[in-house]
């Protein structure tokens, strides 16, 4: 599906069998500029990765037949799971594959973090020796925590 969508901005971008209209155009450049930026892609992965969890959970606590007690022990066991991923480097070795093959979809050889700015603070400038380190220091721990 990311690919079909990668390519379908691209057709709109080159205005290719058709002949779109400049808004057209720069609404399909700026879309798909963030959709193909590493940083967008792996906060797609990190928070696909666990909404298997969320998704159960908060099906479960819609209903009416589950009382606190049992909610609160269904919070707890996805506090605990979302704990052991945090340790877990297995887990975000497999969100990082994931990520990176993602990226190669895209048109883009590896993934590789923002520019790191030395006095801007509004910026995510956490200190790392690789791409992977940041992106794990920067997006994934802090979407677990």
């Amino acid at each position: 599906m990311y690919e079909a969508l990668v390519a379908c901005l691209e057709a709109i971008i080159y205005n290719e069998g058709c002949s779109w209209d400049r808004k057209a155009i720069a609404d399909a450049h700026g879309l798909l500029s963030k959709i193909t930026d590493s940083t967008t892609i792996m906060c797609f992965h990190a928070v696909h990765n666990f909404f298997g969890c969320v998704r159960g959970v908060s099906s479960k606590v819609q209903g009416s037949y589950l009382d606190i007690i049992e909610g609160y022990k269904i919070f707890g066991a996805v506090k605990q799971i979302i704990e052991e991923t945090r340790k877990n480097e297995q887990e975000f070795a497999l969100v990082y594959s994931k990520t990176s093959g993602m990226a190669v979809k895209a048109g883009l050889d590896e993934l590789t973090m923002p520019c790191r700015c030395a006095r801007q603070t509004h910026h995510n400038n956490v200190p790392s020796t690789s791409d992977k380190e940041y992106f794990k220091r920067a997006i994934y721990l802090p979407y677990l925590d």
